[in-house]
């Protein structure tokens, strides 16, 4: 038989193959051929954007996201609040003057340069009839926006509301003291070297001193007095607990926590330093969530958690309403509702406010220091002044000139404090009076010369026993700050 080659043989395999076999063979090679084009041509883009990136990641950088927040190991995230409630300004009088008549010039009109400037600018003419008190929707808010024109606007503050000449350059002198009397490695004020008995309460008050610096619009970047707010704010986010049941408490009293959680308050809103302010912020906010994790239902406090404690509850209140200002930071709304019902129990029918109160009702009695805590807390927390309850407690406060006569002592700093913001609150004739008594009784305590000069003495302070020369002076500069540091929170003609 004849050998064929393999090409004869395929031809006459072909010859005897049906017409559509030999199409689907045909067909059958083409895919074949198609597939392996597309597979090679496949391999060789893969292998080219390997490649390309290989290359890219050699020479460039991968552009990541810039990493903004300090990260801290073993530390729980803190828990997050409800949202704050707006808060509402009843019995707010509108503007209805051109704007013409709300302008006023002062000179100079970007305030003092130097200490020693103080002299001239605050012996500014006093002006009496002033159309409008406030700021418009900001007015009741910490200085109406902590940071923006703070000297300008200290200025046309206390031109405006009375305060006396010299009151910035006595203020200024005790923050000086102040400053002197810190121990510049912790950053704290020792109570007892000052002073003072109640050693415990060291955290509590390098957070009054802290307010007196703030109070004045005093920041970390201030030339002169800013390492000392730095390094005050720090000691007080160093004390606090981070982690644990006790997160958040600054390891004292509960008058620390409201008087520390109230200095990081504003804070959080004042500091230049971002990271820092930042910092105070997380600290306020683990401050106030550990307050509100003691409020009871009737809203009081003591010592060390719930309790019929007045002059404890004033401050929680007061840091409360720090917070609701702060605006970055949550309040949840069953704050002001406790808060409210703390309001309508300490108050007895004769308007006074005693001491301790019944959370049960029926509280009887008052006195002067506890009825000033609480008609300064019922108007930051928005009770108009020309209520029953405002005007009730104005009213026993101010009977037969009883508050001017405490006030000529120009020592219960305590009560000073506290009755200077609830009179100031309350304008009109309230304010005059007390302004015209207050401020030269307080001016005439301070110490003129020596090495305390600029502080006030312990003599006549009932508080200041405790809390010493630092209490006395941060208390003395937070009541002649009055005039520029809480604006008014309703207006007047």
């Amino acid at each position: 038989m004849e050998q064929l080659t393999p090409s004869e043989w395929a031809k006459e395999q072909l010859s005897r193959a049906p017409s559509f076999a030999v199409a689907t063979a045909i067909v059958a090679t083409l895919l074949v051929m198609s597939a392996f084009i597309e597979y090679s041509a496949a391999r060789s883009q893969l292998e080219l954007e390997i490649i390309h990136e290989i290359e890219m990641d050699k020479d460039e950088p991968i552009d990541l996201p810039e990493v903004r927040h300090e990260v801290k190991l073993n530390k729980p995230e803190m828990r997050k609040p409800m949202k704050a409630p707006e808060v509402k300004e009843p019995d707010a009088v509108p503007f209805k003057g051109t704007e013409d008549d709300a302008k006023v010039e002062f000179d100079p009109p970007d305030g003092p340069k130097t200490f020693d400037d103080l002299d001239r600018w605050d012996e500014f003419p006093k002006m009496t009839k002033v159309r409008v008190i406030g700021t418009g929707p900001t007015g009741g808010t910490l200085r109406g926006g902590l940071g923006d024109q703070r000297e300008r606007q200290k200025q046309k503050a206390g031109r405006i509301y009375g305060m006396p000449p010299k009151t910035l350059r006595r203020t200024y002198l005790g923050l000086r003291w102040l400053k002197k009397a810190q121990d510049k490695q912790s950053g704290a004020w020792d109570v007892k070297r000052w002073g003072g008995s109640q050693t415990e309460s060291i955290c509590g008050v390098t957070g009054l001193a802290s307010l007196a610096f703030l109070g004045f619009g005093v920041t970390d970047r201030h030339e002169e007095f800013g390492a000392t707010v730095r390094k005050a704010i720090q000691f007080m986010i160093a004390q606090q607990h981070s982690e644990g049941k006790d997160t958040g408490w600054f390891g004292e009293r509960m008058y620390t926590q409201g008087i520390c959680t109230m200095a990081l308050s504003e804070a959080s809103v004042m500091l230049d330093n971002p990271m820092l302010r930042a910092k105070a912020r997380r600290a306020a906010q683990g401050g106030l969530d550990y307050i509100l994790s003691k409020q009871p239902t009737h809203g009081g406090f003591s010592y060390i958690g719930p309790g019929n404690d007045v002059s404890v509850t004033g401050w929680q209140i007061m840091a409360i309403k720090s917070a609701m200002l702060a605006k970055k930071l949550k309040v949840p709304s069953f704050a002001k509702e406790r808060t409210e019902n703390f309001l309508r129990l300490c108050m007895s029918r004769s308007h006074g406010t005693p001491y301790r109160f019944s959370p049960e009702g029926g509280t009887s009695g008052g006195t002067d220091r506890m009825t000033a805590v609480a008609l300064t807390t019922r108007l930051f927390m928005g009770h108009p002044r020309k209520s029953r309850d405002c005007a009730g407690q104005a009213k026993w406060l101010t009977q037969d000139n009883r508050h001017l006569r405490i006030a000529e002592r120009g020592s219960d700093f305590y009560y000073l404090y506290y009755m200077s913001m609830a009179m100031y609150q309350m304008g009109g004739d309230y304010w005059d009076e007390w302004n015209k008594v207050f401020n030269p009784a307080l001016l005439s305590r301070q110490v003129k010369q020596g090495p305390d000069e600029g502080s006030w003495p312990l003599e006549g302070s009932s508080y200041g026993r405790h809390g010493g020369r630092v209490y006395t002076t941060a208390m003395a500069c937070l009541a002649l700050e009055v005039y520029y540091k809480h604006l008014p929170m309703y207006r007047s003609f």
